[in-house]
């Protein structure tokens, strides 16, 4: 039994593995590379970006039993509720981005000084990682949910290659700056491109790519819906002049009928005055 858990577990441990080296990486390739004032600076501006990362991680493991439940249960809610996931940190993580984006000089300087220009420069870029990381963590724990072992191993394991890759080629130019660019772009590869190789992976990056329009999505669903209480005029309609009489207008038959039986009286009475 504890074999068989170490060949089901030992994919998701080495995918766990390649994505702490891409998130750390950085760091010592900017050490081998640059000052120690520049590693200094991506440290900072990488601290304020990362301080955001528990929020997908406990979301996505409440999440996960659920998806287990729901996808043996019910796929069509599964898929549903894994597209609210989606959405969800999808736009929270671009909310905190393009506020982190907005108020990065002033934040850095207010927290750090007025000597750390670069960190804010680095901040802006490093935090549109984020989006990439919160659905990337959603896909993870679905990915699990689906036994998708070896899916899950592959794209953490290329996108800490094209990080190392990337650092090689834009660290010695743009030190910082070119780090902050490598992370976001082997995280969006791990997360988002690479599951255009995979065939389930596909699935996902409709999803994923669903939730970055979620708000389009919310204002055509709107549109179309209309106003309250749909289009349709419930006024009572007029009988037209010459049209067929209504459906509560009696035949002619049941008038005369109706006439002789509730006034036999009345013509007693004529005849009695004559």
């Amino acid at each position: 039994r504890a074999w068989h858990l170490m060949t089901v577990s030992w994919p998701f441990f080495m995918s766990a593995l390649a994505a702490s080296i891409y998130l750390k990486v950085d760091q010592v390739m900017l050490h081998g590379f640059t000052t120690s004032s520049q590693v200094g600076q991506y440290a900072a501006a990488a601290r304020l970006s990362e301080v955001w990362y528990f929020i997908p991680i406990a979301m996505a493991s409440s999440l996960l039993p659920m998806l287990v439940i729901r996808r043996r249960e019910d796929p069509a809610q599964y898929q549903k509720n894994l597209q609210h996931a989606y959405d969800i940190n999808a736009w929270m993580a671009i909310s905190l981005s393009v506020g982190i984006t907005l108020f990065a000089v002033p934040g850095v300087a207010i927290l750090y000084g007025g000597g750390f220009h670069d960190t804010a420069e680095i901040l802006r870029i490093h935090t549109w990682a984020a989006p990439f990381i919160f659905m990337g963590t959603v896909l993870g724990r679905a990915l699990i949910a689906e036994d998708r072992r070896k899916f899950e191993l592959s794209r953490h394991a290329s996108g800490a290659l094209l990080n190392v890759l990337l650092n090689l080629v834009l660290i010695p130019r743009y030190e910082g700056i070119g780090a902050a660019v490598a992370t976001v772009i082997s995280y969006a590869f791990a997360s988002y491109v690479a599951c255009v190789f995979n065939e389930r992976g596909r699935f996902h990056l409709r999803l994923m790519t669903r939730a970055l329009v979620w708000p389009v999505r919310l204002a055509r669903g709107r549109r179309s819906s209309g106003p309250p209480g749909g289009s349709e005029d419930r006024r009572p309609r007029r009988p037209e002049p010459g049209g067929a009489p209504s459906n509560h207008a009696h035949s002619g038959d049941d008038d005369l009928g109706s006439t002789r039986s509730t006034h036999p009286r009345s013509r007693a009475e004529r005849r009695t005055r004559v």
